[in-house]
């Protein structure tokens, strides 16, 4: 939404993107998994293999004991969803107990590891294959597990009771019933099986480095602990794809140096930007995380390793990290709330562009880029200093938002804001049909506020966007010989799902015909609240002020907050059940159907999730917390709504 851009935006965290992909690949290769050495007494059978095991196989997947890992999740559904833990729970039980004891666990636990090797480029359209529709993947990868009954596993493997293994140098191999071949062998407290004989050599002779060794001691505690661990190597993954890396880099060199010769400042930029991003992808170590089920929630955390010289990450650890008190102050009834550390320091200015830069395609931009008003605005903002932010944004009717920033000069801080204004303030956008700063505004509890007043032209906006598009058409259709092709644009563009006129009353009921901040500051601090009114903006900051109403106070905040680290340089906090109305409440501005609302048995309670990242010297580390109270909140209004709007659908076209 528009008016959200007012606020700052927390630290993205690719982190998550990198556990997904290693988390869906250990459900396939093993089963639900167990809680950590702590839960088992001493140290874990995973953590002596390591010392045993090949370390060039980069993606590690660990399952701690099966059957106690399962014994966790099916906890955490009774206290998320009762009735699904009552139709599944049992069953997903007896599974994976029946499936613990074909490995040969008996009755006891059954951990295992699933190391992944990383495919070539070469290798990829060996292991990667379209079939029709459906894309499939052989894994190139060796199971590990925990077994009391080697011969019984590999029955059960392989599908054969009367085993006839080969015997090869140190492994064996068993022809499975449909005709493949499985590679096997039997260590010290372990069995390990492979379709791939190369990978099974590696686990049946001595490694020139073991896992063990290749893990610090800091990301042996991240793997190892939990229900589920993940090891990544992004060193070697690097490596694997150096060559491919080196052409997209020369490929962006080549284009950049094409740019040089119209526009060398434009070029320089782009060039810094692709070599921080590639310099930040090549200083990555490897990334250790872990998750954790209990009858409280889930638990997700874990570490991003950088080497040690990488500059960035040494100086926002530096810098230091927050309790992020302010954060738990803020006015209850916002979705999203937020703490983040700045330094201007660390900003990479030479990325703004400047006027010339973009003249030809900006040029209302450019002006402002180019101002005298603009200059002034960055200095100021250099000399705020070091800032801590914490941010609440309401969505939806509520309409509302307050950001308090502890800056080393606050009022530079305000003063960048007002240089900012003056900057835009005349420019012929065609969004804003009008900016207006009324310094000085209003005086309230010692601070003194600004106010700023965007009102929109959205009749111009949606026009503008509506030739753009049409230029933009016109571009590629010149470029395209068919005309087959050509015509389908023209009709997709004729019939669009929606015409101008009903796209600006849709952005005046979800945006409003205009947007009011109060920037002001009592001198140590700055407070930036969105209202429509003074008197909204009183109620957001004297709420603040009193420090007894705010989100911190809520048992739901507190719980979550606790699970996560004491000190922060990133918080993010969400509140699932006032989300999920307040999204209902945009849906219903945008199309006008009053029965988009949560469903009257859903919780009314705030319901946190959370997320924090600490930042070190090599590296960040990162939490995040899902109680079980979000469980009712999916269980009674997620679920309801969407049956019930699905049954209005199938209604409708009967």
């Amino acid at each position: 939404m528009i008016r959200t851009t007012f606020f700052p935006l927390t630290m993205s965290m690719v982190v998550a993107t990198a556990l997904a992909s290693p988390a869906a690949m250990g459900q396939q290769a093993g089963q639900p998994q167990q809680a950590g050495q702590a839960a088992r007494g001493g140290q874990s059978a995973e953590a002596q293999w390591l010392d045993t095991l090949p370390a060039d196989l980069p993606v590690v997947v660990r399952v701690g004991g099966m059957q106690q890992a399962t014994n966790n999740l099916v906890t955490m559904m009774r206290a998320m969803s009762p009735d699904l833990a009552e139709q599944l729970g049992s069953q997903i039980q007896a599974t994976v107990s029946e499936f613990t004891r074909s490995l040969g666990a008996g009755q006891g636990e059954a951990a295992a590891l699933v190391l992944i090797d990383v495919l070539s480029p070469d290798e990829l359209g060996q292991q990667v294959k379209l079939d029709g529709a459906q894309l499939r993947v052989k894994p190139r990868a060796i199971a590990v597990f925990q077994t009391q009954d080697y011969r019984t596993a590999l029955a059960s493997i392989s599908g054969q009771q009367n085993l006839q293994p080969e015997q090869r140098d140190g492994y064996e191999v068993v022809t499975a019933g449909n005709g493949m071949q499985i590679f096997a062998v039997q260590k010290q407290g372990f069995a390990a099986v492979t379709q791939h004989e190369d990978l099974i050599k590696k686990v049946a002779a001595a490694p020139e480095q073991n896992l063990g060794q290749a893990m610090s001691d800091d990301m042996k505690s991240h793997f190892l602990d939990g229900d589920l661990g993940v090891y990544v190597d992004l060193a070697t993954i690097n490596e694997t794809y150096a060559d491919q890396g080196e052409q997209i880099r020369g490929f962006l060199r080549q284009q950049v140096e094409q740019l040089g010769e119209e526009n060398p400042e434009t070029a320089q930029q782009i060039q810094t930007a692709y070599q921080q991003v590639f310099k930040a992808a090549e200083n990555a170590r490897s990334m250790a995380a872990n998750a954790s089920f209990a009858e409280k929630g889930l638990s997700v955390s874990g570490k991003l390793l950088m080497n040690e010289d990488y500059e960035p990450i040494r100086q926002i650890a530096e810098q230091g990290d927050d309790p992020a008190d302010e954060l738990g102050k803020l006015p209850r009834g916002s979705a999203y709330y937020a703490f983040n550390m700045l330094d201007p320091e660390t900003i990479e200015w030479s990325m703004i562009p400047s006027g010339d830069q973009i003249q030809e395609d900006f040029p209302e931009i450019a002006k402002v880029l180019d101002s005298p008003e603009f200059d002034q605005a960055k200095e100021k903002f250099r000399q705020a200093g070091l800032m801590r932010s914490s941010a609440s944004l309401g969505l939806g009717e509520s309409r509302q938002g307050i950001c308090v920033i502890e800056a080393e000069d606050a009022q530079a801080l305000i003063d960048a804001v007002r240089s900012s204004v003056e900057a835009i303030k005349g420019r012929d956008f065609s969004l804003i049909k009008d900016l207006t700063i009324e310094t000085e505004a209003q005086q309230h509890e010692g601070y003194t506020f600004d106010k700023i007043t965007a009102t929109y032209d959205f009749e111009a906006f949606t026009k503008e966007v509506e030739e753009q598009t049409e230029e933009v058409k016109n571009q590629v259709q010149e470029k395209i010989e068919n005309e087959n092709v050509n015509q389908n644009i023209d009709e997709a563009l004729e019939n669009p799902p929606i015409d101008r006129a009903e796209a600006v009353v849709a952005l005046r009921r979800i945006v409003g015909e205009s947007t009011t901040l109060w920037v002001g500051t009592d001198g140590s601090k700055a407070l930036s609240v969105l209202a429509e009114n003074w008197d909204d903006a009183q109620s957001q900051i004297d709420s603040y002020l009193a420090n007894d109403q705010g989100i911190g106070e809520t048992e739901s905040y507190q719980k979550v907050r606790a699970e996560l680290p004491d000190r922060v340089r990133a918080l993010s906090m969400v509140d699932v059940q006032t989300g999920f109305r307040q999204v209902l409440g945009e849906l219903r501005q945008a199309t006008e159907e009053d029965d988009l609302r949560a469903p009257e048995q859903t919780p009314e309670e705030p319901t946190m999730v959370g997320l924090a990242v600490v930042a070190e010297p090599d590296g960040l580390r990162f939490k995040s917390f899902v109680p079980s109270e979000v469980g009712p909140v999916i269980e009674k209004g997620v679920v309801p709504l969407i049956e019930r709007q699905i049954e209005q659908q199938q209604n409708q076209r009967q």
